[in-house]
């Protein structure tokens, strides 16, 4: 993993002994070390205090590959996020009219199908809450779950770059959501099960969550505010996956 060790310094020479796992002057087994320098909070009283303390606990969360990570999980997350670059700049330039006319992107009417599942699913789990709750809930569900998806790579998991992947789907879900924000009084979007909000009263979401909160005219302000914070957090997590690609490829170096 390491090629000059952390402990001793010693440069790995050609002919050495090929286990990239530890070091062979001291025997530092690097996994360990990683995982009870940066998961543990460092190895001072200092590292573990004060403001400085808690800005590298911090850093080394956001920022440090996971210690078993090598070359061919580096060459893996660099294509997804090649990939998930590409999928964000069909976000930024796509307009909610193509959602209407059908004209969406292939890869990002996948990626609305596939958010229209836990949009739906949200229904169900949040109806014992009441009426207005189980409206709200499908648009809810479908942010949360990703957000929840990011916290549980970055806090259970130790994986930041998995984290990264759930901020930029939270992203997309925001910019998929404020398309529909933006319908509430035009109607034009096309519903599950056929027709539009204007073809079936009542079946629009948020017609009916803006309308009982007196906001109905707000709504393509609503939507526009929703979409920058969508198009933020994708672009805040790319320059998140970009920079623990570096630090994982300098790592392997």
């Amino acid at each position: 993993m390491y090629n000059t060790c952390p402990k001793c310094g010693h440069t790995r020479q050609p002919g050495e002994t090929p286990d990239s796992a530890t070091c062979p002057a001291c025997g530092l087994v690097f996994a360990k070390w990683m995982k009870h320098r940066f998961h543990a909070g460092g190895p001072s009283a200092t590292d573990r205090t004060g403001v400085g303390g808690r800005w590298r606990r911090l850093r080394n969360t956001l920022l440090m590959p996971a210690p078993d990570s090598g070359r061919l999980e580096w060459s893996g997350r660099l294509l997804l996020w090649l990939l998930l670059a590409w999928l964000g700049w069909l976000t930024l330039v796509s307009r909610p009219e193509d959602m209407v006319t059908g004209s969406l992107a292939a890869p990002l009417q996948i990626l609305h199908r596939i958010d229209l599942v836990f949009h739906e699913a949200g229904h169900v789990v949040f109806r014992p809450l009441g009426n207005f709750l189980m409206v709200l809930g499908g648009s809810l569900l479908q942010v949360l779950l990703p957000a929840v998806v990011a916290g549980t790579f970055l806090l259970r998991h130790h994986n930041p770059f998995g984290a990264s992947v759930g901020l930029w789907w939270t992203g997309q879900n925001l910019a998929d959501v404020a398309v529909y924000i933006g319908d509430a009084r035009a109607l034009r979007l096309p519903l599950l099960g056929g027709g539009t909000g204007a073809d079936r009263p009542g079946m629009h979401d948020w017609h009916n969550i803006l309308g009982r909160l007196g906001w109905l005219d707000d709504d393509r302000a609503l939507a526009g505010a929703t979409d920058v914070l969508g198009i933020t957090l994708i672009g805040v997590a790319l320059a998140w996956g970009a920079a623990l690609l570096w630090r994982h490829h300098q790592a392997l170096r």
